[in-house]
This record gives C-alpha cells, structure tokens and sequence, in this order.
C-alpha cells in the first residue's frame, strides 16, 4: 500500500495502522528507517517477489516480499526472520567435530 501503514501485523494487532517507523518505534527496534524499509518492499515486490537481508538489534533480518493486488490497490505481504551466522552445524553426539575437513 502506498502509505505505508500496515493492514495487518502477525505479531501484534495493535501495530496495524501504524507505519514501519511507528512500528520499529513501538518494538524500540535499532533498524533501518522505516520508510527505507517500506521503499525496500515496495522494490522487491514490485519484482513480483523477493528477499533482502538488513540490519536490526545487532543483528541481522532476512525479508522475503511478494505482491498482490485487492479491488485495485497494490499491498505487499513480507515474512522475515532473524538470521545468525552460526557457522557450520555438524556436531557429533558426543560433541566433537564431525565437519568435512574442508568446513573447519
């Protein structure tokens, strides 16, 4: 949608009606500015569909973005998830490294 504000918001209901920053304001989320976000959703989905990775509390947030269209307007919906550099993930049960040589 063209303002911004969210139609719907999984987490929280009383975050709809509210624009990104109002929401990144309301969670105290240290994040990229909200109407960068919104820019960054409105170009991925325009795309048809997307994914983008930003900054948010010290770490990071992966988004992916699809378009679609209701009696005429264009509305986004995004799904993201804090994503973390966890390094590989092959531990032995005992808790040794079980990793290929070539992951160490």
């Amino acid at each position: 949608a063209a303002s911004g504000c969210a139609v719907a918001y999984g987490p929280n209901d009383k975050c709809v009606g509210m624009s990104w920053n109002e929401i990144h304001k309301y969670y105290d989320a240290v994040t990229i500015a909200g109407d960068l976000l919104h820019q960054k959703l409105i170009d991925a989905s325009n795309s048809g569909s997307g994914v983008f990775t930003y900054p948010y509390n010290g770490t990071k947030k992966r988004a992916w973005v699809a378009q679609f269209k209701h009696e005429g307007e264009r509305y986004y919906v995004v799904a993201d998830y804090l994503t973390a550099d966890m390094g590989p993930t092959c531990l032995n049960s005992d808790g040794t490294n079980g990793c290929p040589s070539d992951m160490h």
